[in-house]
């Protein structure tokens, strides 16, 4: 299959499905696509959460699964629409799709690069999106953010094993030099962005009445996200530093 073909299949319905499709996109890159480094850690991250979920970790699964599918699909969506057409791309995605050919850009930007398109822009769409699948208010005294929250605990695990991968080269040896400094402030990012996601979809749940105003509104993730993208997307290591 080719890529397009992949990223247009239909909607996810369960986490193998989100994994699958995620294998087949990595399967269906070149093998110098930045782009890969991101998949990569998409799918540890997915993997760990569905073990979790495998052996009853959750309180509200069926709600948690749902969730981590709509998140999906508008990754593979924006994807879809960069391969179609690149000015229709979502503007937190432009900077990694544009720059994924980009020799001099470490495994760890592409990575984190895609991490922050998908949590800060797509996160927040996915949330609105499955409380009203579920008819469910956003609330932070319920088993949903409790599930939520136990996600971060789960991705900050995950990291530890993910970026002995990614960190080669030049970069383990900044790593090295920097000690747990940059751990700390790239899970800081992680868990601050997932908590900035939160906000961000109870702010949507109260305005998806005004469409003028949801619009707007994700048009200014849209362009907070990718400046932000383009900033970790910087040549060499000096955006670590």
């Amino acid at each position: 299959m080719t890529l397009l073909e992949v990223v247009t299949a239909r909607p996810c319905q369960t986490y193998a499905d989100v994994l699958s499709r995620l294998q087949a996109v990595n399967a269906a890159l070149p093998p110098d696509d930045g782009l890969r480094w991101f998949g990569t850690l998409y799918l540890d991250m997915t993997t760990a959460v569905a073990s979790h979920a495998q052996a009853g970790g959750f309180r509200a699964p069926k709600f948690l699964e749902a969730l981590d599918c709509a998140f999906a699909d508008l990754y593979f969506a924006a994807l879809a629409l960069f391969l179609r057409d690149p000015d229709s791309t979502p503007g937190a995605w432009s900077p990694l799709f544009d720059r994924r050919s980009a020799p001099d850009i470490t495994s760890l930007q592409f990575a984190i690069a895609g991490v922050n398109a998908h949590i800060n822009r797509d996160l927040p769409v996915a949330l609105v999106g499955t409380f009203e699948r579920f008819a469910i208010v956003p609330s932070r005294e319920d088993v949903h953010y409790a599930d939520y929250r136990a996600v971060d605990r789960i991705l900050a695990a995950v990291h530890a094993k993910v970026k002995a991968t990614l960190v080669t080269g030049l970069l383990a040896a900044g790593d090295v030099a920097l000690g747990p400094i940059d751990d700390a402030v790239e899970l800081w990012s992680l868990e601050h962005a997932r908590d900035a996601a939160w906000h961000a979809a109870e702010l949507r749940w109260y305005i998806r009445g005004s469409e003028l105003l949801s619009v707007q509104h994700l048009a200014t993730l849209d362009g907070l996200v990718g400046l932000a993208s383009r900033g970790i997307l910087r040549p060499g290591l000096a955006w670590l530093t």
